[in-house]
Order: structure tokens, then C-alpha cells, then sequence
């Protein structure tokens, strides 16, 4: 999952990892939702957060670990 600032709502895909090809890259695509109001100067609010949603308890969770992340704009 991934989220704009703390605040921000997040999007989510599904992804299966296959636990016979490990250290292998692989990519993973999405679209985070348009602000709906003007971020603030607030160093918090310009981070991207990647983590993982418990989805028995609806909590967001941390401590997904990234190597490397390519992020880019579409149009």
C-alpha cells in the first residue's frame, strides 16, 4: 500500500510473492489518488509512505522494507 503524507488516503494492490524465486526484482504499478487539498509546506506532507493495512483491524501498518523505489508522474 501507499499513501500521500500521514494524512493522505492510500491505494492499494494486490501483489502475490512467489516464495521459490527470492532475491529476484520485480515491479509493482499503481495510481495514488489527487490531493484533494494543497499539501502543506510540512516535510511530513511531501513523503510517499509504503507499508503494509492489517485488514482484520483496518490499521496501517509500517515496517515494509524497500531496497530501491522508482517513482514517477503520469500525465
Amino acid at each position: 500500500m501507499v499513501k500521500r503524507g500521514k494524512e493522505g488516503k492510500f491505494a492499494w494492490k494486490k501483489f502475490f510473492l512467489n516464495t521459490n524465486e527470492t532475491n529476484k526484482p520485480f515491479e509493482i504499478t499503481g495510481r495514488l489518488i489527487k490531493a484533494e487539498k494543497p499539501l502543506e509546506d510540512s516535510s511530513d506532507d511531501q513523503r510517499v509512505y509504503f507499508g503494509l493495512y492489517e485488514v482484520w483491524s483496518g490499521k496501517w501498518k509500517g515496517g515494509l522494507k524497500i531496497h530501491h523505489a522508482f517513482i514517477t508522474e503520469s500525465p
